[in-house]
């Protein structure tokens, strides 16, 4: 059987767990986890698997060893896809999409050389401009404070460069209502296949 998305049951179980992060929770349960949310991933992913490689599903579990916040389950369900993809589905909604979550130095060089450079800056500023128009999100997390000394400054140095990291994707509840879910989730996972921070780089 091939995927055929989420039921509201999937959510309510992670609003359930977001109230009470609990074994007991897990336990009484773990049959509509199985069905429900692992259930649909598993397929999901050996749909995604043979166009954008290996898939790579984590844990429920978290590792509370060196934290203080003991509850013992994720709030998410969550999967790689190969080449910097993934997916996500939580209390908020389903989320996909692709980019670098953390660039190596040599990477986030090359990363902000690309977007100060005329050509391939310009380049990325139309694919984010026609990424938000189709209803992407497309933007950076980790903002630095002050700009980068060895980026001039332009308009999209601001934007672009004052970050480390540069994902794009869909997300919310609303991706739940998708007539056509995996097309939907393989271009979100597409989209920052065309980013020159994806050139010649890996993901971390």
């Amino acid at each position: 059987m091939g995927f055929r998305g989420w039921t509201a049951e999937a959510i309510e179980f992670y609003e359930g767990l977001e109230a009470d992060n609990s074994k007991t929770y897990w336990n009484a349960n773990k049959s509509v986890y199985e069905n429900l949310v692992l259930g649909p991933m598993t397929e999901l992913l050996a749909e995604l698997g043979p166009e954008f490689g290996e898939t790579k599903l984590f844990r429920p579990y978290r590792d509370v060893r060196f934290s203080a916040d003991k509850a013992p389950y994720k709030t998410a369900i969550g999967a790689t896809l190969g080449w910097g993809g993934y997916v996500q589905l939580s209390a908020e909604g389903l989320a996909a999409g692709s980019g670098m979550w953390r660039m190596a130095p040599d990477q986030l060089e090359r990363y902000r050389k690309a977007v100060s450079a005329e050509t391939t800056g310009k380049s990325l500023v139309d694919l984010l401009t026609a990424l938000r128009a189709a209803g992407f999100q497309a933007e950076g997390h980790d903002s630095l404070r002050r700009r980068p000394r060895a980026i001039r400054r332009t308009t999209r140095e601001s934007s672009c460069c004052a970050t480390r990291a540069s994902p794009a994707g869909s997300s919310g509840r609303q991706a739940l209502g998708w007539a056509s879910p995996v097309p939907r989730i393989a271009l979100s996972v597409s989209c920052g296949r065309h980013s020159p921070s994806m050139n010649g780089s890996r993901p971390t």
